[in-house]
């Protein structure tokens, strides 16, 4: 029998050219008696035995390879031919799917569905616009509607009041006694063929206060306000309704600029009505004084001198702030000691006036007329007088009487003064 000299197994054919394991060739028969006597021999060629150990754990790991795979086909298809069953439910195996894979049909499903994608993202973007448009358009509607300048306010009721106090007053007053008005619709004819300022006002008011013809609009009575001041300057109703809309931001945007001048306008003038001073008065020195002082504080920490100047007119003439000359001394220094002339020409008037200290003045009045103020020369010679009068006073009290005594020192000239100061009485 021949045994194969690679692989090391016997084969039944002596006469086989090829071994049916390895598929080596094998040795002829005179070549036999060779390789036996070779095995026979105990010879150890170099690895032999790891070229065994080598094809014996190939055979075994093919082996061990293709039981495993016919035990996992063999159990995958018992459990697909087995029905599943949870909790005593039967499940019916569904038919296997033969669809094409992802990957085989992707440019046909990509195809097929991008059209209605694209549609989709259209018809989205167009509803999105739609309701930001309806958005925008409520918005609007409202603030035409109730977006009233400074209707947040939790004032605002106390301001229409004051408001609608004021109009009914000059609707009285600018009311036309030369005809009587069965409705608001036939004044309203009437006053709109007039071109005079207080015509323009008294239909303002009129849309103001409202009535049983005509609906109550705040805006067109604003409009008509603003008329009436383009018409001539003597609609002090207007000035002050304005004004006081202006000063506190109610019906109009807030603009105290515009508040002052107008106000200011009323107290000028005394053409004007008791009341109308009246209420300009409080509403600039309530507020629009007093916000003015707060902010020139503020600016003050910066070092301007004519903001300085400012604070010191305040506490001067109670602009804002409670009347008080010390601290108004004491911001017109602070401003005259940075070379600012009006400061230093009311240094030199409050320290003449109230605090008689004559040669302090005329230094602080000279230094205002150096720098052109034609005040500050005024007052210095109006200082140097004064002070050129108590020179002369003092040097007539210090000349001796008849009797060995100075003039005002004297015991005998009190009587006198007494008898004099009697006398007048």
């Amino acid at each position: 029998m021949k045994r194969c000299p690679k692989c090391n197994k016997v084969l039944d054919n002596d006469s086989a050219k090829f071994c049916r394991y390895c598929g080596s060739p094998l040795p002829a028969a005179d070549e036999k008696r060779n390789t036996e006597a070779a095995e026979n021999e105990p010879v150890n060629r170099p690895g032999t035995d790891k070229e065994k150990n080598e094809t014996k754990g190939n055979k075994e790991n093919i082996e061990n390879k293709e039981n495993k795979e016919n035990k996992e086909n063999k159990e995958s298809k018992e459990t697909i031919n087995q029905p599943y069953q949870d909790n005593g439910i039967e499940i019916k195996e569904t038919e296997p799917d033969n669809r094409v894979p992802k990957k085989q049909n992707a440019a046909k499903s990509y195809s097929s569905s991008s059209m209605p994608k694209g549609i989709i993202k259209i018809v989205g973007g167009i509803a999105l616009l739609l309701i930001a448009g309806l958005g925008i358009y409520k918005y609007n509607q409202s603030l035409g509607k109730e977006g009233l300048p400074g209707e947040n306010d939790p004032d605002f009721p106390k301001h229409i009041a004051i408001l609608t106090f004021m109009t009914e007053i000059g609707y009285e007053a600018t009311k036309d006694t030369s005809g009587v008005f069965p409705n608001f619709k036939e004044e309203k004819e009437h006053y709109i063929s007039n071109t005079k300022g207080y015509a323009k006002y008294h239909l303002g008011a009129m849309y103001f206060l409202g009535g049983d013809s005509l609906k109550k609009d705040y805006k067109e009575a604003v409009s008509y306000y603003k008329k009436a001041l383009q018409q001539d300057d003597y609609s002090y109703d207007a000035k002050l309704g304005l004004g006081y809309m202006y000063t506190y931001g109610v019906l109009v945007k807030r603009n105290l600029e515009e508040a002052k001048k107008l106000l200011e306008y009323i107290i000028d003038h005394e053409s004007s009505f008791y009341y109308h001073h009246k209420i300009a008065k409080n509403i600039l020195h309530d507020r629009i004084y007093k916000e003015e002082f707060m902010q020139y504080l503020e600016d003050a920490k910066e070092g301007k001198d004519s903001v300085m100047y400012e604070i010191g007119r305040c506490y001067a003439y109670g602009i804002g702030v409670e009347k008080n000359r010390d601290s108004a001394l004491v911001w017109y220094l602070k401003a005259a000691n940075v070379k600012h002339a009006e400061a230093q020409f009311e240094v030199a008037d409050l320290l003449f006036r109230y605090k008689r200290d004559y040669q302090k003045a005329a230094d602080w009045a000279s230094k205002s007329a150096a720098q052109g103020n034609p005040d500050g020369k005024a007052l210095l010679e109006k200082i140097q007088d004064r002070i050129e009068w108590e020179r002369e006073r003092m040097e007539r009290e210090k000349m001796p009487n008849s009797n060995g005594t100075t003039k005002g020192n004297s015991k005998a000239d009190k009587p006198k003064a007494r008898s004099y100061l009697k006398d007048r009485r």
